[in-house]
């Protein structure tokens, strides 16, 4: 499924619906990853992280970022 974000909301309502989707609870979910439960919980709520630490999430979720530009 593809889907369009402009808001950093929209991005953690998708990691935490796909998070959801797994029998994971947020905390078993971060470990399992190698994040801290926080990390996972801020991206989850919308709020800023580091880039490299959403993209580890989303990799780890199985979640595909793809970046195109407009030419």
């Amino acid at each position: 499924m593809d889907k369009r974000v402009q808001t950093l909301a929209e991005f953690g309502q998708i990691v935490r619906d796909v998070r959801k989707s797994s029998p994971l609870r947020q905390v078993d979910a971060a470990h399992l990853i190698g994040v801290s439960p926080p990390v996972l919980n801020k991206l989850e709520q919308g709020r800023e992280v580091w880039l490299s630490k959403a993209l580890e999430i989303c990799n780890s979720l199985g979640i595909e970022v793809v970046l195109r530009t407009h030419d």
